[in-house]
């Protein structure tokens, strides 16, 4: 089965808890095409060949505390510059690889 497999990158959980997820698809068989973001993207991408980077949300923190306006601020800018490119690789990534079903780990 061909498989599109995205995983948010703000902390490690997803990450951690994808590589083995994906271990196993891969270990069965399946075609797999993964798309992430920050810290997931360079984690994933040590084990795997072929990640493929996107922006993805992300916290702010100021001395170890979530800051929710400074996160809404801060993504809302990100996301209107990232966005379209964003939509535009995923769909370019979809008419490519075909996939039979899409997993999201976020």
């Amino acid at each position: 089965m061909k498989i599109l497999y995205g995983v948010v990158g703000e902390g490690m959980g997803h990450a951690m808890r994808s590589r083995v997820v994906l271990e196993y698809l891969l270990s069965r068989g399946h075609e797999i095409e993964i798309m992430a973001s920050s810290r997931a993207a360079d984690f994933l991408a040590a084990r795997f060949r072929g990640v493929r980077r996107i922006h993805g949300f992300h916290i702010v923190y100021e001395e170890n505390r979530m800051k929710l306006a400074a996160t809404v601020r801060s993504n809302l800018r990100s996301t209107a510059a990232t966005l379209p490119a964003n939509i535009r690789a995923y769909f370019e990534l979809v008419e490519q690889f075909d996939p039979s079903v899409v997993i999201s780990d976020f």
